[in-house]
């Protein structure tokens, strides 16, 4: 497919997602996109009743691509508000693939929301609102795998496209000295880095009980950094660490361009999560040229390989510890391990990754 001519797009696609602009995920796909031919339409917030028929009303838009089901709330304790805004949601498609023949496609980023209060409903909505939709999307097989079983949708229905990396969106061009003078660390510390959100589902806590636990000649040194969104676990990790002067917490929003020093500074980055379907973190630190210590979950088992990465079972809670200790006596190998993710991180071009979701959108 191409363009027509100048400021003539093939296909129109209304996203529904919060706040984009933030995300290079969106950023950069909005960008290829537009190149070949593809017009993005991101959520404006209009009346309470059916927004999302209003915004595809006003943008022309026949193809609506679902990211995140915010509009239902699942993070909310109110189990009335839910149910009312889930059958709104419901009725609204109806609407939209009737009233408007518009197509619909659902790309999950993530089984459950991780904050849920009703996991039970909201396997039983999303069960419903799979059936609904045109195309499903996901990031790998393992996840494609999942959505069959737990959604009980035809595995013809779901297509599989990569994450992608993030190459040229941040900057990476400060040394390891450097980025350690910034953040007052040692030349010859070890630096383990967990780097992102704060939150419980990934669990850190889990990774300070770890930490806690090894016993090694070397200096060590744990740095936890990332915005907090729950206050309450932000306290259970300071209690939990005991003022242990090892363990370096960086409590804040990191901006764009402070995020080489984090990860330029570590020697592995960690992501010792509980649960998780797709790691944009994992992505992350491939991009920067990191080995990794992360869960056998997910995407990541797709992602990653043990050539650049130490893998664990996240069912024992003893292995984590293990693939720390693994990381101390070979740390000889990080920075090869690092250069194997970075050269994977490249296969997954976002120029290529866009003209795979050309190809899903053109059948619609």
């Amino acid at each position: 497919m191409k363009l027509k001519g100048k400021g003539e797009f093939l296909k129109n696609v209304f996203l529904l997602i919060k706040k984009p602009l933030r995300d290079y995920y969106f950023i950069r796909l909005n960008k290829e996109l537009q190149n070949l031919g593809v017009n993005l339409f991101f959520f404006k917030k209009f009346e309470k009743i059916f927004p999302i028929l209003r915004n595809l009303l006003f943008t022309k838009c026949r193809i609506l691509h679902v990211h995140w089901l915010f509009i239902v709330g699942f993070d909310s304790s109110n189990m009335l508000k839910i149910i009312l805004k889930s059958l709104s949601l419901m009725m609204e498609i109806f609407l939209i693939k009737h009233l408007l023949k518009a197509k619909i496609i659902w790309t999950v980023h993530n089984l459950f929301n991780h904050d849920s209060f009703y996991p039970n409903f909201e396997k039983f909505f999303k069960r419903a609102f799979s059936k609904k939709v045109d195309v499903i999307t996901c990031h790998c097989e393992e996840a494609k795998k999942k959505i069959h079983r737990i959604f009980g949708v035809s595995s013809k229905k779901i297509f599989v496209i990569p994450h992608g990396n993030y190459f040229s969106c941040y900057k990476n061009d400060i040394t390891q000295e450097e980025a350690r003078d910034y953040l007052k660390l040692e030349k010859d510390d070890f630096i383990l880095l967990h780097f992102g959100r704060i939150r419980p589902y990934k669990g850190i806590d889990m990774l300070i009980k770890s930490f806690q636990k090894l016993k090694t000649n070397i200096h060590i040194k744990l740095i936890i950094a990332g915005e907090v969104l729950d206050q309450n676990y932000k306290q259970y990790l300071l209690k939990l660490s005991k003022e242990n002067k090892d363990i370096i917490f960086k409590f804040k929003f990191i901006s764009d361009d402070d995020i080489q020093i984090y990860m330029n500074a570590s020697d592995v980055v960690v992501t010792p999560y509980q649960r998780v379907l797709t790691s944009g973190e994992v992505l992350l630190a491939m991009t920067f040229g990191k080995a990794i210590i992360a869960p056998k979950l997910g995407c990541i088992i797709n992602v990653l390989d043990g050539q650049g990465s130490i893998l664990y079972d996240a069912n024992d809670k003893d292995t984590l510890k293990l693939a720390l200790e693994e990381a101390i006596m070979n740390k000889e190998k990080l920075e090869q391990m690092g250069k194997h993710n970075y050269n994977l991180a490249k296969k997954l071009e976002r120029e290529l990754i866009c003209k795979k979701w050309l190809k899903v959108y053109s059948i619609l």
